[in-house]
């Protein structure tokens, strides 16, 4: 049981984030960072799973999730034809 304002769990420390969303039993994180790659933690324990390579993200925004299709969608605001 949890108290108001009380942490649960954190992530490890590493760049800003800058999108986080959940699918079944993981925790998917987007930051800040030279590759391409989205983090995968386990959602109980918090500990890095994976890295997901996205080929030719630029400036990834935010990210949300679809339980329905299991997918992960990234916004980047950068289009390069």
């Amino acid at each position: 049981m949890c108290t108001e304002g009380e942490i649960v769990h954190t992530l490890p420390e590493g760049p800003p984030v800058d999108g986080v969303t959940t699918l079944g039993e993981q925790v998917y994180v987007l930051r800040e960072k030279e590759r391409d790659q989205v983090e995968v933690y386990d959602s109980i324990t918090y500990s890095l799973l994976r890295c997901l390579n996205v080929p030719n993200l630029h400036r990834a925004a935010d990210m949300t999730s679809c339980e329905h299709f299991l997918c992960l969608y990234i916004s980047d605001p950068v289009y390069i034809a």
